[in-house]
């Protein structure tokens, strides 16, 4: 809901006090800035996780905020065009360049234009060759000043940037436009310049006007070089000196103006609607100009950040208690904190809540009682100790992997120090700074903070919400009147009334378990530990990251097990069966206990299978261990946060019930599998009959055996220190010996060639598209890589013809899937978006895409391509400690082994493999064709 704003991340990746110098960061992670005598900037950096590999980014101070009245749109359609032809990458052949070393388009190489900036990068390029290092500072530097801008490019691509309009152009888009103009003054060129512009320009522009932009702007004294990886830096700062040099200096230059949002006296109101709106929400907001330096945004203090890490938790925390009330007056909550709408000149500090239809007077006055009371009496003791807990572990980490910092860690430091500011710094001194900070700054200095904040008169109040004839949108003056009275309610101090009891007290903590076998599993650096109750173990030591363990636990059966007919109550436990908490917490005690801690644990129930999901440092491995052993003590009963629960979910699905995305997933669910009660959608109707103590019936039954459960480690583990540990918890979980199978309740799709073509009222009328073919396949990994390439080459092979020769859509999706449930299936799948009038051209042009590769097969060059990203992307995987979950649950489920035997597997694949699974494909014995016509 609150998605246009920056929820505040407590640990930044970039440090604050001071400007970037050479080497202005420490350790093994240096920096070093420069300049040349044009004016670029570069920042060079080398890095080794992960090994052989490198990013490469041109930024630019330059965005949309700088087009003139008839360039509106041509500041993103200049990145559009920059991956089409440059000086010495004429033909698109960038991204055929790049794809050929692995290097995949939308993936790897992308774009983005904002308001102030535009940014180009190249990620996790292989660079062990130098010549393909010096080649992607050849791309950096053409797209520097050399994109040619050919006439038949421009009018190809006008095209395609309508459809990423089309595409765009939804409920939240829409209200963006209405928003701005109310909110930003007039005059302010923040109300009118979003990145994606105007059609009516974008369809009628002179080709020298975009000629203009581009001269205009696109200059070193406003672009920055970023390269940061496995790299030899005096030889990439040679290089980028010997590049630039074409590019002189020139001695007149447009100047780079940084617009201001002029402060107001009072409250400035925004309202917006649109009838495909799925959510309302009323935001206020506190705004302050953001510290300038030059001209151009400049970073914050030390003290200032931390100011703006603690207090977002203390007023979350205190939504998250006023929501398990009874009745509250708001369906979601939480504290903003970020840019002013778009406007990176001016900074946003508040509160947001989402409601219900026609309930946006309660949940406006529950905002303002909320901001009302933390302004006049501050936050308490007990509050401020634990943001401070929770703020301190989060530095803790940021120092244990202060040496682990991955390449796009480093680059989004060098990105925002160029644009915005921000230092560079060493991570742990960043994180010593903080911490120093958390030991002195006392909670009277922080209500002072809070109070100068939240009695600032340069307020917002946003109102965003559904159009709909029966809850008609408030008046400007319904809600100033409002806010303004909401302010003269008295309010009263906090009482934090809780009284923490430990995670486990120490009576119940178990005296332990016992091992019965211990096995090696060489090929996957695992060690199997089975225990006395049935219980088995898997740990893979990692030294991927200092302070992580990653947890799965996996055991067979799910909701496999449980009839039809519960669907609503089956399909509602991950959602329900915590509410009340576990053992003798409840779920406020139990998130008030963790904060501080650096342990999580989460439970899903999925069709086949239990799971349990866990993080941890090595630290807090035994509070890990403990939240699981709860869990299998059975959930808490509270009737109270289920009817809670029900009241909030309740609005939002009935306005999901009848979106767009709604009617559309229902009628895939419909043809695909013949409406099957599993594959259905939660409608409101169902709600209902969720069943509150059958849900943790449920829940209990599935977490009340742990004979059949495998729990796998893998991360940072000592094997001497944690493995008593892990005896000790899982060894005494209950368990009653049993071993259970799922059952086998998903059915094949349909048989047969269906086609299903409908219509749907649309306040942007598009044409969906969806492309299914299916059958039978052996489950293995030769036909999952196959299909894999499949999949890769189509998404090739559209982006060249759907999006590049047609013009009809931004892009095609496709998919692919072998599954052992039902057993042996393949799905390939092909969606996307695209005007009504190229609808049935475009949806044959998908079709012959499949046939070609059928009749005629894939080039070697594309296949090549495919198997080098491939190659790549494997051992890039390798290094993370997700990967190693996987792998080790595909081989307990399954009996693969995806690891020892990848790349003999791959490379014994051929382009004649890959025309053989198209010819499969083709010849399915089911086709489904949908599509859904906007009117």
């Amino acid at each position: 809901m609150f998605r246009h704003f920056f929820f505040w991340i407590v640990l930044m990746a970039v440090a604050a006090g001071f400007p970037a110098e050479a080497n202005a960061q420490g350790g093994d992670n240096a920096v070093r800035v420069g300049h040349l005598p044009d004016g670029l900037t570069y920042y060079l950096c080398h890095n080794e996780r992960p090994r052989n590999r490198a990013d490469f980014y041109i930024v630019q101070r330059v965005g949309s905020i700088l087009e003139s009245d008839d360039q509106r749109g041509l500041a993103h359609f200049l990145e559009h065009m920059a991956f089409r032809d440059t000086r010495h990458f004429p033909n698109n052949s960038i991204v055929s360049f790049l794809e050929k070393n692995g290097v995949k388009f939308g993936t790897n190489l992308n774009a983005e234009t904002g308001i102030d900036q535009t940014v180009y990068n190249i990620c996790n390029v292989p660079s062990v060759r130098q010549s393909l290092v010096d080649s992607c500072l050849l791309i950096l530097h053409d797209w520097s000043g050399f994109i040619t801008l050919k006439d038949k490019d421009i009018d190809e691509e006008r095209r395609v940037i309508r459809e990423e309009w089309r595409t765009r152009n939804n409920a939240d888009l829409r209200m963006y436009d209405q928003l701005l103009p109310q909110v930003y003054p007039k005059g302010c060129r923040y109300a009118e310049r979003m990145p994606i512009g105007l059609m009516s320009i974008i369809d009628t522009f002179k080709y020298q006007t975009l000629r203009d932009y581009y001269y205009k702007w696109y200059h070193p004294d406003l672009q920055a070089i970023v390269v940061v990886g496995d790299i030899d830096i005096d030889r990439v700062e040679q290089e980028i000196t010997r590049l630039w040099a074409d590019i002189p200096r020139r001695s007149q230059v447009a100047e780079r103006v940084y617009y201001t949002v002029p402060s107001h006296n009072g409250p400035v109101y925004g309202i917006a609607d649109d009838s495909e709106a799925e959510s309302n929400s009323i935001q206020i907001l506190f705004n302050t100009p953001s510290p300038m330096r030059n001209g151009r945004p400049a970073a914050t203090s030390y003290r200032d950040k931390f100011f703006h890490a603690v207090v977002p938790i203390m007023l979350n925390a205190r939504i998250d208690e006023a929501s398990t009330r009874k009745n509250a007056p708001y369906l979601n909550a939480a504290a903003l904190d970020g840019d002013f709408l778009v406007s990176s000149v001016e900074h946003s500090f508040g509160l947001g809540a989402g409601f219900v239809s026609g309930a946006w007077q309660p949940a406006t006055q529950c905002l303002v009682d909320m901001l009302h009371s933390v302004r006049d009496y501050g936050f308490v003791t007990t509050e401020y100790e634990r943001a401070c807990a929770q703020l301190q572990t989060s530095l803790d980490d940021a120092r244990q992997n202060a040496d682990n910092r991955k390449n796009s860690d480093i680059v989004s430091s060098c990105v925002a120090n160029f644009l915005r500011g921000e230092p560079l710094t060493d991570m742990r001194d960043y994180a010593d700074s903080l911490t120093h900070l958390v030991n002195t700054v006392g909670l009277k200095e922080v209500n002072e903070w809070t109070k100068r904040q939240f009695s600032n008169p340069n307020q917002v109040v946003l109102y965003m919400g559904i159009r709909q004839k029966a809850v008609p949108t408030p008046t400007r003056e319904a809600i100033d009147s409002f806010y303004r009275q909401a302010w003269t309610r008295p309010v009263t101090a906090y009482t934090d009334s809780s009284s923490l009891k430990p995670l486990m007290a120490e009576k119940d903590v178990p005296a332990g378990g016992r091992i019965v076998s211990r096995t090696e599993d060489k090929a996957l650096g695992t060690t199997i530990l089975t225990l006395q109750n049935g219980a088995r173990i898997i740990i893979k030591p990692t030294d991927f990251r200092k302070n992580q363990i990653s947890m799965r636990a996996y055991s067979p059966g799910g909701n496999s097990l449980y009839d039809d007919n519960e669907a609503p109550t089956f399909g509602s436990v991950n959602q329900v069966a915590g509410l009340g908490g576990l053992g003798s917490h409840s779920a406020l005690e139990l998130t008030r206990l963790m904060m501080g801690k650096n342990a999580r644990v989460s439970f899903d129930i999925s069709t086949f299978d239990e799971n349990l999901y866990g993080s941890c440092s090595p630290k807090y491995l035994e509070t890990m261990l403990q939240e699981v052993y709860l869990v299998f003590q059975g959930s808490r009963k509270d009737l109270d946060a289920f009817q809670n629960w029900k009241r909030q979910v309740r609005p939002a699905m009935q306005t999901r019930d009848g979106s767009i995305e709604t009617q559309w997933q229902d009628s895939v669910a419909k043809v695909l599998y013949n409406n099957n009660v599993r594959f259905r959608q939660f409608k409101t109707s169902m709600l209902d009959r969720v069943n509150y103590r059958r849900v943790l019936q449920m829940f209990n039954e599935r977490y009340s055996n742990a004979s059949d459960f495998t729990f796998v480690f893998v991360g940072n583990i000592d094997m001497e220190r944690d493995v008593p540990q892990l005896v000790r918890y899982i060894g005494s979980l209950p368990a009653t010996g049993k071993k259970e199978k799922s059952r086998e309740v998903i059915p094949y799709m349909h048989k047969g060639n269906i086609v299903c073509h409908f219509s749907r009222k649309m306040e942007n009328p598009k044409t969906n598209i969806m492309l299914t073919w299916s059958g039978k396949m052996k489950y293995n990994m030769h036909n999952r890589m196959v299909l894999n390439i499949l999949h890769q080459a189509l998404e090739m092979i559209y982006t060249n013809t759907l999006r590049g020769e047609e013009g009809g859509t931004y892009g095609a999706l496709t998919d692919y899937d072998l599954s052992t449930h039902p057993k042996g299936q393949f799905t390939i799948r092909v969606e996307f978006e695209t005007n009504n009038q190229q609808a049935d051209i475009m949806l044959e042009k998908a079709k012959q895409g499949l046939r070609d590769v059928a009749d005629h097969g894939i080039s070697q060059e594309m296949f090549d391509k495919i198997v080098t990203y491939m190659t790549k992307r494997h051992n890039d995987l390798t290094k993370e400690n997700a990967y190693w979950l996987e792998i080790i649950q595909n081989k307990i489920e399954n009996g693969d082994d995806d690891y020892s035997h990848y790349f003999d597997d791959l490379n014994a694949i051929t382009p004649a493999d890959i025309q053989q699974c198209a010819k499969l494909v083709v010849n399915a014995p089911t086709k489904i064709e949908l599509m859904m016509k906007g009117q």
